[in-house]
């Protein structure tokens, strides 16, 4: 017969199991994603090896990431902010805070990113969720990383990377504005089509519309 104890131990287990289950996953959807993405991967590669940023490769680098939809240009740019911090031998608190905020964007977007492109179907009513908090995203990542730089030698081979991503940050940041004004702009028009054209001297809701005089 089992005891409260052995019922305890059985709960702890089965959480154990859990959570090492869940961690597991998010790791698999983690190198998923960087394989998607590709940017985490160049960044990984050229801070791991003894090469220099060259005009190609910052060309390159601003062509992939522009070339991105909204969302994966988020993703892109946090992921490889966060492959740079983590190679950077040079401790700072700026890029410690920069780390924490690249890991929340990827712990809020990265999950139904990668359902999303394992499915095969852009998930539209998703992304049109959170188009409106994007844009705030895309600046609160494009301060830090520039504090990042102030942080460290400008001339650095961090410096020019971050430099990249801070740049197709602040142009993505000014993309999403546009669609969420647009966004905004068609909601306006419709609400103003569907709301009913109450003539003189009807009502609506006890109130008289009174003809102009």
């Amino acid at each position: 017969m089992k005891t409260n104890r052995d019922n305890v131990m059985s709960l702890e287990n089965f959480f154990q199991t859990r959570n090492e289950t869940a961690h597991k996953e998010a790791a698999l959807n983690m190198a998923w994603m960087n394989t998607k993405l590709c940017v985490p991967l160049i960044m990984q590669d050229i801070m791991s090896n003894d090469v220099s940023v060259d005009e190609e490769t910052v060309f390159g680098l601003h062509d992939m990431i522009s070339d991105f939809e909204i969302d994966t240009a988020l993703l892109a740019i946090a992921a490889g902010a966060l492959q740079i911090v983590r190679s950077e031998t040079i401790a700072s608190p700026s890029l410690h805070v920069l780390a924490i905020e690249c890991e929340r964007i990827i712990c809020e977007y990265g999950d139904a990113w990668v359902n999303q492109n394992k499915a095969g179907e852009p998930d539209f009513d998703y992304v049109l969720s959170i188009l409106a908090q994007i844009p705030e995203d895309f600046e609160a990542l494009t301060d830090l990383i520039d504090s990042a730089i102030g942080s460290i030698d400008e001339t650095s081979k961090t410096a020019i990377l971050l430099d990249i991503l801070s740049v197709q940050a602040g142009a993505q940041m000014l993309v999403a504005e546009e669609f969420v004004s647009v966004m905004n702009a068609d909601t306006i028009i419709e609400e103003k089509i569907e709301a009913p054209i109450i003539a003189a001297g009807e009502t609506t809701d006890n109130v008289i519309a009174f003809r102009a005089k």
